[in-house]
């Protein structure tokens, strides 16, 4: 590791001087500093040869300590940094479910509900009646823009003062009229300038404001449409509905990676069955602390335990399916379904047998109203999951295989192959 230092070396001027008498011999002497290590020391010998020497050995022991400084330093920042991204990516983990939850507020306050796919009545209110924007009077679309024009009368002309018997005796009252002519011609055409930026400023504001407008009516439009849609008993808009909702859903990246869903919305029963592909647990962060050796100029890292992993693991699986269900819940304003079925399914290597296996290992069936009725600020995931009749092998770690509660397919335990 090169540390750039010279700018922190500072070497005073060579002084020569007698060393004591008339016939004594010189002395020369030198000042030198480092400021990085706020150490300075003067170096004399009769010898300028031998003072020069001296000077760059300290200089050199100097580099030397500082640069192992900067290391030690740099090491310690590193080890910090490490463990403060660490501890974060740890934190991000337990709080899977209170990213989707104002704190101390139960499943009606989804954050993810606020993002906002919300399709209700809301949408229905009366278009702003923007000033110098022309809208259609039965849809309400904005159409166009009233453009400001120019200013009112025409551009200033200057105008020379006629000239006078008394300009002629006296040249002076002649110039003075000129001179007030022309101030009065240059601030008329000041005033034009900015009267014509003015309007040119307002019409770009108008036309950015029409855009904007047209943009939103549009989108408001589109959702009116889903909307009635919706209340048509078609399962795509809800289908359609539920995809935006969870793709908007927003996790650590070793979880995005993995995450992939299927779902299906059976309208006779007003049930959305959803199966999410879990991440696996290897992708999972485990670091705790990164700790500099100073003797050993290393980076060493401690992780939690196995224990600690497979219960952190399982807590995240059970974090992801109740936030599934509230996300989809409080994004569902005209109560499309009454119930939500949520299956996960974990492709990875299966522990006791060593092969690679894809199997569903827990399953959930939530009721809207028992749902809503919960308190996910304050729950503990996997107390909760199973209150709601989920149900999921002992350890998730373990991978155990579940039948799920209501499969999207029927064939969906079988599919995937043997290994399952």
């Amino acid at each position: 590791m090169n540390v750039r230092q010279e700018h922190l070396i500072v070497i005073g001027e060579t002084d020569m001087r007698l060393s004591g008498g008339p016939f004594s011999p010189m002395i020369y002497s030198c000042e030198v500093a480092h400021l990085g290590l706020k150490k300075r020391r003067t170096f004399r010998h009769k010898d300028q040869g031998v003072m020069v020497e001296r000077v760059n050995d300290q200089l050199n022991r100097w580099r030397a300590e500082y640069a192992r400084l900067v290391r030690r330093e740099s090491g310690r920042e590193a080890a910090e940094e490490a463990t403060s991204d660490a501890e974060t990516a740890l934190h991000e983990c337990a709080a899977i479910l209170e990213g989707a939850i104002q704190p101390g507020r139960g499943s009606s306050g989804g954050a993810s509900a606020e993002k906002s796919f919300r399709i209700g009545q809301s949408l229905y209110h009366d278009p702003r009646q923007t000033e110098g924007i022309r809208y259609n009077p039965t849809t309400g679309e904005p159409t166009s823009y009233w453009p400001a024009g120019p200013p009112k009368g025409r551009a200033p002309r200057y105008k020379p003062p006629p000239a006078t018997m008394l300009g002629r005796v006296f040249p002076g009252v002649q110039k003075g009229r000129e001179d007030a002519a022309r101030a009065a011609f240059d601030r008329e055409s000041r005033e034009w300038e900015m009267a014509l930026k003015s309007a040119e400023r307002t019409d770009s504001t108008r036309q950015q404001t029409l855009e904007r407008e047209k943009r939103e009516w549009q989108e408001r439009e589109g959702a009116r449409l889903r909307y009635a849609r919706w209340h048509s008993g078609d399962s795509q808009p809800i289908e359609d509905h539920t995809e935006r909702v969870l793709n908007a859903s927003e996790y650590p990246d070793w979880i995005e990676d993995a995450l992939d869903f299927d779902l299906r919305f059976d309208v006779d029963a007003r049930t959305l069955v959803v199966e999410f592909e879990l991440p696996p647990q290897e992708s999972m962060p485990t670091l705790a602390s990164v700790t500099y050796i100073q003797s050993k100029g290393e980076l060493r890292e401690k992780h939690i335990g196995v224990r600690e992993q497979d219960r952190l693991y399982g807590d995240v699986l059970y974090q992801i399916a109740l936030r599934t269900v509230h996300e989809l819940y409080t994004s569902d304003e005209i109560e499309a379904f009454e119930a939500i079925a949520f299956n996960g399914w974990i492709e990875a290597i299966d522990p006791a047998t060593g092969h690679l296996v894809k199997r569903p290992i827990l399953s959930l069936r939530a009721r809207r109203e028992e749902f809503l009725r919960l308190n996910l600020a304050d729950v503990e995931p996997e107390a909760c999951f199973r209150s709601l009749g989920g149900v999921a092998g002992s350890r998730l770690a373990k991978l155990e295989r579940v039948e799920p509660i209501e499969p999207l397919y029927r064939s969906a335990t079988t599919r995937g192959g043997p290994n399952e």
